[in-house]
């Protein structure tokens, strides 16, 4: 249930359309703008009983760094994006459905 949660948020808050989901990872396309976010997330098992698994959720956008590695030209507003983004995927995933 979390998985199918998580790739339905990818999917909404994602500039582009999925272009793989498996058990184990869900990918994005790059765009090709630059200061448009992108999505990927991520699924491990955990040790123990039961089906529980981590799973992370990655955000990313073109133009944030130049280069070199040092801040680009769209920096700050993929930044505030992403963490936005990043803030309420875990309250989306747990919400009843």
């Amino acid at each position: 249930m979390r998985w199918q949660r998580t790739k339905e948020y990818v999917s909404r808050f994602s500039a582009t359309r999925i272009q793989h989901a498996d058990g184990n990872g869900i990918e994005t396309a790059q765009p090709h703008e630059e200061g448009v976010v992108y999505l990927s997330a991520t699924q491990v098992p955990l040790d123990g009983p039961g089906e529980r698994a981590r799973i992370k959720l990655k955000g990313m956008c073109r133009g944030m760094y130049k280069d070199d590695g040092s801040p680009g030209l769209f920096y700050a507003s993929c930044a505030n994006e992403i963490r936005s983004i990043e803030t309420n995927f875990r309250g989306f995933v747990l919400a009843p459905a």
